[in-house]
């Protein structure tokens, strides 16, 4: 059979020739077998989040503009938290007080840790007990590094016996269970811990930086001071204003380890043990919850600018960059 036998027989029954026949779509419902097994699969999961997340949080936002007595719309929850937040004498005042003095000291740590982490970076002498002092916080459990920081400056531990015995100091408070020493060692406490708790970052940041940098850097004469202020941290600048922007956030939930030393007593009380503590105490009244409430809406919300304005101003200071 020749082309032109074929071309006229795809005419007689109406084919084109060399096009496939027409195919019939049809269309899909909306509701397909696979996409109802999907819903029901996520079905226990959406309610639980609807209930148990969603509905809690509405129902506690409601809670911080209600009267507890009377269940009508009320602004005087927030009152309650603005006038505390300036009398140290009332648990929130001091708790607002010592949730600054921890923020302060942890932002204050951060060029410390960095300039103790560069000493391991370059294998100073003496790194590797630096190494040591900031791997042991975290290879330990922190119960237990709270249990033997307890012990050593407990009433009977022997910091308390050098200082008195051996220095004369004749120091008759206790480190932990007073109102003068208490929230001093918790900071001290705090600082220990916390020189290595982002070590892992700091040397990742550093690791990257390339090492010909490092070497026109020596070549031009340039010392270890002068290469950690101009080399160092102006490349790791876009890891150190994360982690910043990351303290600002939870500027109001720096507490320290007060639950662990003193449980708020001693003036050490902070925002989040306040809040723990009206929240999960049992004499708390309704009228104390909504406060907590109100107090922790008013502290969200005035997160949100002290972050605008923080990484606003940090990147004021550096670019990113890119090696």
């Amino acid at each position: 059979m020749t082309q032109n036998d074929v071309r006229e027989q795809s005419v007689e029954t109406g084919a084109s020739f060399g096009t496939p026949p027409p195919t019939i779509k049809r269309r899909k419902g909306f509701f397909t077998i696979r996409k109802v097994f999907i819903l029901f699969a996520l079905a226990p999961a959406l309610i639980h989040l609807l209930i148990f997340w969603l509905g809690v949080q509405i129902e506690s936002l409601m809670m911080a503009f209600e009267n507890a007595e009377t269940g009508e719309f009320w602004l005087g929850n927030f009152e309650y938290v603005v006038q505390a937040l300036g009398d140290t004498r009332e648990p929130l005042g001091e708790g607002f007080r010592n949730t600054l003095i921890f923020f302060a000291v942890s932002i204050c740590m951060v060029p410390v840790s960095i300039f103790a982490v560069y000493l391991i970076y370059k294998k100073c002498f003496g790194y590797g007990v630096v190494r040591i002092l900031l791997y042991l916080p975290g290879a330990v459990s922190g119960i237990m590094m709270a249990m033997l920081f307890k012990n050593l400056v407990g009433p009977n531990g022997p910091l308390k016996w050098f200082l008195n015995d051996i220095l004369n100091l004749g120091i008759t408070d206790s480190f932990i269970y007073s109102t003068n020493y208490a929230l001093k060692t918790i900071i001290v406490y705090d600082i220990w811990m916390g020189l290595g708790g982002n070590l892992i970052i700091w040397l990742g940041a550093m690791g990257r930086i390339p090492p010909d940098v490092i070497e026109y850097g020596k070549l031009d004469g340039v010392g270890p001071v002068k290469e950690f202020f101009f080399i160092i941290v102006p490349l790791i600048w876009p890891t150190l204003c994360t982690m910043l922007t990351l303290h600002i956030i939870g500027i109001f939930g720096s507490s320290g380890s007060v639950m662990v030393f003193t449980e708020g007593k001693y003036g050490t009380y902070t925002i989040s043990y306040w809040l723990y503590h009206v929240v999960y105490s049992d004499a708390s009244s309704s009228v104390m919850q909504n406060y907590a409430v109100a107090a922790g809406l008013f502290f969200t919300v005035l997160t949100v600018p002290l972050v605008v304005v923080g990484r606003w101003f940090m990147n004021k200071f550096g670019d990113a960059v890119e090696y």
